[in-house]
């Protein structure tokens, strides 16, 4: 869930792509303005995964990895060369960032005698050799933790995963102190620890929401990006995940941004002639917000899902834009 940070140099000068994306190009809204004729207006995009990163090319022109043409999605390493027009740009691995400070230090009860930390993020809880927490009464790689700040989110990536409520796998709720993650009769406690007060505490802060939000179309996805507490964030979606953004963002009549839109009306925009319209949605619902999280940012209160209605949450007065680039 959290990205290698990767950096594109060119000429001295480099440009993070961090855990969102850089939009390189000839025309100024290109995060990477790219000045050669031959370079196409969006030429194509670097994006971090799960893994590291990845290039998705998009103009006609062709883009280079390593001297040989890429025309879908491909995984770059670093010390990878991508020539776009006759620029060569060189792909590195970025310093980690220090993370700042919490409030409170989060950590899992499995049992009356001990507690474990969640050190890093993500944090793999399971009963698999590789977990970063091994329970022996649960399947590998149960569910992850990732740190926002001082909140923490959960992912199921198992069936059968409780907190609060059941999840599929592939939901990710905000986690709040105290409570509960269950798998059959199993279950941990999540806790946070003050660092000053020796007490737990229950963390309830307040995710900013964004002020902001463009949605860029492009041949292949498109570009999200959000300007949150001052600050730009992009993510780079695929095509129908851009679909379902789409419709939150531009939601049919009565309903405006911020509205619960009902499931049955984003069906009918995204999956007009499928017999599997809802289950369809409840996968898009979560992977969008899998996205979302791997750019830092807090997708359990930006994207919400209840009663069989969706809705995107933006700051009053927030300024949206939906464009074809």
């Amino acid at each position: 869930m959290t990205a290698v940070p990767f950096w594109i140099e060119h000429e001295g000068q480099r440009i993070q792509v961090g855990h969102g994306c850089v939009l390189l190009g000839r025309t100024p809204d290109c995060d990477m303005v790219l000045t050669d004729p031959k370079v196409s207006r969006h030429h194509a995009l670097v994006r971090s995964t799960d893994d590291g990163a990845e290039v998705v090319p998009f103009g006609r022109a062709p883009t280079l990895l390593n001297g040989h043409a890429v025309e879908a999605p491909t995984a770059l390493q670093p010390g990878d060369v991508l020539t776009v027009g006759a620029c060569a740009l060189s792909l590195g691995v970025a310093p980690e960032a220090t993370p700042a400070a919490v409030e409170a230090v989060w950590v899992l009860s499995a049992g009356p005698k001990a507690l474990h930390r969640v050190r890093h993020s993500p944090f793999y809880v399971g009963g698999g050799p590789g977990d970063d927490l091994r329970l022996d009464a649960w399947p590998p790689r149960s569910f992850a933790l990732v740190h926002l700040g001082a909140s923490l989110v959960l992912e199921a990536l198992r069936e059968g995963i409780s907190c609060g409520a059941p999840l599929e796998p592939g939901e990710t709720v905000a986690v709040r102190a105290g409570e509960r993650v269950t798998f059959g009769d199993a279950s941990v406690q999540v806790l946070a620890l003050p660092k000053t007060v020796q007490r737990t505490t229950d963390l309830s802060p307040v995710a900013a929401l964004p002020s902001t939000a463009r949605l860029r179309l492009f041949p292949r996805g498109g570009q999200l990006t959000l300007r949150i507490d001052g600050r730009e964030v992009s993510v780079y979606l695929s095509e129908r995940r851009c679909e379902l953004l789409g419709c939150l963002l531009q939601p049919l009549s009565p309903f405006a941004v911020g509205d619960w839109v009902p499931d049955d009306q984003l069906q009918r925009r995204i999956f007009p002639n499928s017999d599997h319209a809802r289950a369809e949605l409840n996968t898009l619902f979560f992977r969008v917000r899998k996205d979302i999280l791997r750019a830092g940012i807090d997708c359990t209160t930006l994207l919400e899902r209840h009663c069989g209605s969706m809705r995107l949450r933006l700051a009053p007065g927030a300024a949206v834009v939906v464009e074809v680039a």
